[in-house]
């Protein structure tokens, strides 16, 4: 038997070599989620105040136009687009801040319900 020696061949394996990164690993701070923001609510005076002063000045006019016309100093056709817009103003005066406090309503409860998703 020992004439077939030459034949047993020794068959070592070895993995190949893996080529990693090292990770360096460091201490984070992560912050606590933030706190449930408190209604931050004007009062509606505060929110409506600028767009009141703002009709009075237009009912002010509204009127100087009225008596205008009614003193026959100035006539309806020329006087019309003034009226128009003193009307448009005073609507926008009114619809603009309730629509203002519907829309902020509307995205704090949208932002909490995203909050409450993380």
């Amino acid at each position: 038997m020992k004439m077939f020696n030459f034949l047993q061949i020794k068959i070592t394996l070895r993995r190949a070599p893996r080529i990693t990164n090292q990770i360096d690993r460091e201490k984070i701070k992560i912050d606590a989620p933030p706190q449930k923001q408190e209604k931050d609510e004007k009062p509606l005076i505060y929110t409506i105040g600028p767009s009141l002063a703002m009709g009075i000045v237009m009912v002010l006019s509204m009127s100087s136009t009225i008596s205008d016309v009614s003193s026959g100093t100035a006539s309806f056709k020329s006087t019309g687009l003034s009226a128009l817009m003193t009307v448009s103003m005073l609507i926008s005066m009114i619809l603009f801040p309730i629509l203002n406090n519907k829309y902020e309503k509307k995205r704090r409860k949208k932002e909490a319900k995203r909050q409450k998703k993380i």
